[in-house]
């Protein structure tokens, strides 16, 4: 790219111990159409040889930044990334991760015809190593405008639709729009607490359903069991993400309490088994009251949800009895 060229999207990749599948990820970015970007590989303490690879990838590239610093965390890599970037948006993807060709180029094009701060595609996600080809051409037709309010309800949906909307990776942002936002480094799902914060500020999301994005998914036993364990990291965003939309978006609140519900519910029940049980049990006992004050109290959360999720958060044991009868059925 040449040095006077304006830098459209700032591609920022956060990387921690990635060498597997790093440079597949580096690669999908490279080989994006859309030419003016700026690819800052931020490397947070890895131990492993990515710093490496990033630096030889920054030698033969010159639209590639290596930014280092000590391990302390993917959101302060996001952060240091957004602080150094220099593009009119901003768009973030996972080391593991692989996106196609049109993806930067298609969100940018949408954005400026839209006059839009933001972007989203569709994302998917597997554990396939393979990559299938597509084949893809714009069209205007193809964005749907949403509003910012039913985006946000989107975000706490049943099933498998949420993630998208939480997550920041299939998404550009104007830079100007989230200067004054960070990534929490003391929470888990950093990200939808920073999509939280912009999408209040947001009237409409022009949203286009092609997967351009996939996330792929490992098993790793080990981070499961500890996902079990650090239970109130783990619940913190949806309880800040709560009391957010209570004071700020109140149509979206119900939502929010419902997916509040579910978590305390599931925690409660995943920590079965693990000697730490009696202890998880007393960390949840203040949330599970309050959230069912909250139910209460609520009047916009519908009769049915308020006296099912009351129910089950006072009856936990029907609920795993339930929850054990899914486990056998579906594995």
């Amino acid at each position: 790219m040449e040095q006077n060229t304006q830098v459209k999207v700032s591609v920022i990749v956060p990387i921690y111990n990635g060498e597997k599948y790093l440079k597949r990820c580096v690669d999908s970015i490279c080989n994006q159409t859309l030419k003016e970007i700026e690819i800052l590989l931020v490397d947070d303490g890895s131990m492993d040889e990515s710093l490496k690879i990033c630096e030889e990838y920054e030698a033969k590239d010159d639209r590639i930044k290596v930014i280092r610093q000590e391990h302390i965390g993917v959101a302060e890599a996001r952060n240091k990334g957004m602080r150094l970037a220099s593009g009119i948006y901003i768009g973030f993807v996972d080391c593991d991760d692989y996106i196609y060709p049109q993806m930067f180029e298609t969100l940018y094009r949408i954005c400026e015809e839209k006059n839009s701060s933001v972007a989203m595609c569709g994302a998917k996600k597997t554990t396939n190593v393979r990559i299938p080809s597509i084949e893809y051409e714009y069209r205007t037709q193809d964005v749907e405008m949403i509003s910012a309010t039913d985006y946000l309800k989107m975000m706490y949906a049943d099933g498998s639709v949420d993630w998208k909307y939480l997550a920041v990776w299939n998404c550009i942002y104007k830079k100007e729009a989230i200067k004054n936002l960070e990534f929490q480094s003391d929470i888990a799902f950093e990200f939808g607490i920073f999509n939280l914060e912009f999408f209040l500020n947001q009237k409409e999301v022009p949203v286009i359903n092609q997967e351009f994005y996939l996330w792929f998914q490992f098993s790793d036993s080990s981070s499961k069991v500890q996902s079990k364990i650090n239970n109130l990291r783990r619940l913190a965003p949806y309880i800040q993400m709560m009391k957010t939309c209570e004071k700020n978006c109140p149509q979206v609140y119900p939502h929010v309490l419902e997916k509040v519900a579910k978590v305390v519910l599931a925690i409660m029940y995943e920590a079965k088994g693990f000697p730490e049980y009696k202890e998880v049990l007393q960390d949840m006992k203040s949330y599970r009251e309050d959230v069912i004050k909250r139910y209460k109290e609520n009047k916009m959360v519908s009769q049915k949800s308020r006296r099912r999720f009351i129910f089950l958060l006072k009856h936990r044991g029907i609920y795993n009895m339930y929850r054990d009868r899914m486990e056998r059925k579906y594995g």
